[in-house]
């Protein structure tokens, strides 16, 4: 498992070679053995990246409602010795210090950079923080070829787990060609920031690792009631997308299935219940108000509840596949556990047969 943690890692930071063989997963050995000291745990927890299994616990108590993330997070900022983003906290390695961007840039190579939008005098460190609505990961396009989606897909992200149930979908390629140096994200859509790390695997891992969180979308799915346009692409572990894998439906009976379906979805995953990680095949569906918004448009504050979607809405929904572990995370808010059942509909929505 921590073998394709690595490699998820160092595909993230290509061309960068990491200072040990594996000390990602001595992170992950690090929190494993914490874990196993604590009486208190009555499932597996995922620490840190990536885990493979979870004990299926009972549903939220008294039932469970909707999810909803943080409409407006408080920007990050510095407590100490520790970086606050949203619901995570992410401790200061000795060495290290953090900033804001409007600050004069000292030593970049061991900063923590929390970006602001005005009068931004330094611009590029080695760990960057971006508050934002997140509705996509980014990275590279492929299937360029694809009859199904114009203009190629971005392969989804992978779904992993930080300490304390936090959700994050990191990227499974390298970032921009034309950086300094390979850089690679971690989104998280509940605390609505973005993570860039301008590191190698190694480095990368152990700020991810470290990070500790209080998650507020915990519930049912959030999704809109309504949606003009909904994608589906399907990648392998290693981030591959066959041309057979990628869907898309326009017909309001199809996306009223689709919908209907996500909102079914009860068995909600308590934050120490989930167990989404690094090793697993990922989903991603994009669902819009209307068809043609551009890629990446920011998500809707209000989902669920508002009688029609706005009109530069959009809905990301990214599920983990495979062993014992089967998450969906929406942008808004909300994680539930799927049966392999529920995904072969999924899947059957969109035409696509079983892999």
């Amino acid at each position: 498992m921590t073998e394709r943690i690595s490699q998820l890692l160092n595909e993230a930071v290509a061309g960068v070679e990491p200072a040990a063989s594996d000390p990602v997963g001595a992170v992950l050995r690090r929190g494993r053995s914490a874990r196993r000291r604590s009486a208190l745990m009555a499932a597996v927890v995922c620490a840190g990246l990536a885990i493979s299994g979870v004990v299926v616990g009972p549903r939220l108590a008294g039932g469970p409602g909707v999810g909803v993330a943080a409409a407006e997070p408080e920007a990050p900022y510095v407590d100490g010795r520790t970086v606050v983003a949203g619901a995570v906290r992410l401790p200061i390695p000795d060495g290290w210090r953090a900033a804001t961007s409007d600050q004069p840039c000292a030593d970049t190579s061991r900063t923590i950079l929390i970006r602001v939008h005005d009068n931004e005098r330094c611009g590029t460190s080695a760990v960057e923080i971006f508050s934002t609505p997140v509705s996509s990961v980014g990275g590279a396009v492929t299937n360029f070829g694809s009859q199904v989606i114009e203009g190629g897909v971005v392969a989804p992200p992978a779904l992993v787990t930080l300490q304390g149930g936090e959700p994050g979908w990191l990227e499974r390629t390298s970032g921009r060609e034309d950086a300094p140096h390979p850089a690679s994200w971690l989104a998280l859509p509940w605390s609505r920031v973005k993570f860039l790390f301008r590191l190698d695997s190694a480095a990368a891992g152990e700020f991810i690792a470290s990070m500790r969180s209080a998650p507020v979308g915990a519930g049912t799915l959030a999704v809109p009631r309504t949606a003009a346009i909904a994608d589906l692409v399907i990648a392998d572990a290693s981030g591959g997308v066959r041309p057979e894998d990628i869907g898309r439906i326009r017909a309001p009976e199809t996306i009223a299935r689709l919908l209907g379906l996500l909102r079914d979805q009860e068995d909600a995953v308590a934050d120490a219940e989930a167990c989404a990680g690094a090793t697993q095949a990922t989903a991603e569906i994009t669902i819009k108000a209307v068809e043609g918004v551009p890629w990446g448009t920011e998500p809707s504050p209000v989902p669920g509840p508002s009688p029609a979607a706005g009109p530069r809405d959009t809905t990301v929904v990214v599920i983990a596949l495979g062993g014992d572990c089967q998450e969906a995370v929406s942008s808004h808010g909300g994680r539930v556990r799927l049966s392999a059942e529920t995904v072969a509909e999924l899947k059957n929505v969109y035409g696509i047969g079983a892999r």
